[in-house]
């Protein structure tokens, strides 16, 4: 059972390795990446990783930190690419719509601000 696992991180097209150790927690986790990317806000950081076939699995836990180090060692592997995701900025980018609007009783123009709820949720 291998104790360390090196976290290739990638963020915005740029790579880091992150060794980790079995037994380091969650929080641990995202303040290695946030250290490497002072652009990046520890509450917002979303992170997923693939292994063998299986694509764009969540790691948003300690329950999914341990399960990450025991399928890496069911693989063989030591090393593990993260793709490392911005969630304020992806929630900017993605969940807020604003769209001007002509309004044909007054003069002046208004906006629709239309929210999009991951999960299909609209709020308009």
């Amino acid at each position: 059972m291998a104790s360390e696992l090196i976290m290739m991180c990638q963020h915005d097209g740029k790579f880091t390795a992150i060794r980790m150790y079995r037994g380091h927690d969650f929080s641990t986790v995202i303040h290695k990446i946030c250290a490497r990317w002072s652009n990046l806000d520890p509450d917002f950081v979303i992170l997923n990783y693939s292994l063998n076939d299986t694509e764009h699995i969540i790691l948003d836990n300690d329950d999914d930190l341990t399960t990450m180090f025991q399928n890496a060692d069911l693989a063989g592997i030591v090393d593990i690419m993260i793709t490392v995701k911005d969630g304020a900025k992806l929630f900017m980018d993605e969940a807020v719509q604003v769209t001007p609007t002509a309004k044909s009783d007054t003069a002046g123009f208004g906006f629709n601000l239309r929210l999009r709820v991951v999960g299909g949720i609209e709020l308009v």
